[in-house]
């Protein structure tokens, strides 16, 4: 299994996760007035539901991002970063690695989702595509897209980079950065930006 970091709240570090995605998308975070459309987008995978949350930019050819949540689950956070991603012109699909109305309470919980799939990495990739083609269908073009993640959600978007699937950008956020054996960024197509802090580990 993957060896992962402590994963601290994310309130101590939401304005380091700004600032940094300010730095990598030329975004202004200013609270646009811009129209957005959200909705929820169920897919499957190996015969299971999963739920994930759309926000959709009020532009034509709006870039595509992938958002991958912590392993707490897909909550109001990512909700709300893909809500403010769409604010400034990009069509946002934050996926869900869990399941359809799985959502960890507990620390437990978390360990154990996020251990089933760093364990089985395959199931993890077959998720990975079970969102894209879930983004595609949604008129995105999601190989010119950007996958970014946060913890759990950054060390995904690095499987996703060793799997070879063509983007433009790869970019965890305090993700972890062991490579499973057998892999390696030998076929990643895209570039690979890190925002890895020691600052975070104060608040572990």
């Amino acid at each position: 299994m993957l060896s992962t970091l402590k994963t601290p709240s994310k309130k101590p570090y939401h304005s380091l996760l700004m600032g940094a995605s300010i730095g990598l998308m030329a975004l202004t975070f200013s609270q646009t007035a811009a129209a957005i459309t959200t909705k929820n987008i169920t897919y499957t995978v190996d015969d299971q539901a999963y739920e994930g949350y759309y926000a959709k930019a009020d532009k034509a050819n709006a870039p595509f991002i992938l958002l991958i949540h912590d392993w707490d689950g897909l909550t109001d956070y990512e909700r709300k970063r893909a809500d403010m991603l769409a604010g400034e012109g990009y069509n946002v699909l934050a996926a869900d690695m869990f399941g359809q109305g799985v959502r960890p309470t507990s620390i437990e919980e978390n360990k154990r989702l996020t251990g089933e799939l760093y364990d089985d990495r395959n199931k993890m990739r077959r998720i990975l595509q079970g969102a894209l083609n879930a983004g595609r269908l949604q008129g995105n073009d999601v190989r010119k897209g950007t996958t970014m993640g946060y913890c759990f959600g950054g060390t995904v978007a690095l499987e996703l980079a060793r799997s070879g699937f063509e983007q433009k950008a790869f970019v965890p956020f305090h993700g972890a950065f062991d490579i499973p054996t057998g892999q390696s960024y030998d076929k990643t197509t895209g570039e690979i930006l890190v925002f890895h802090a020691l600052l975070m580990n104060l608040f572990l």
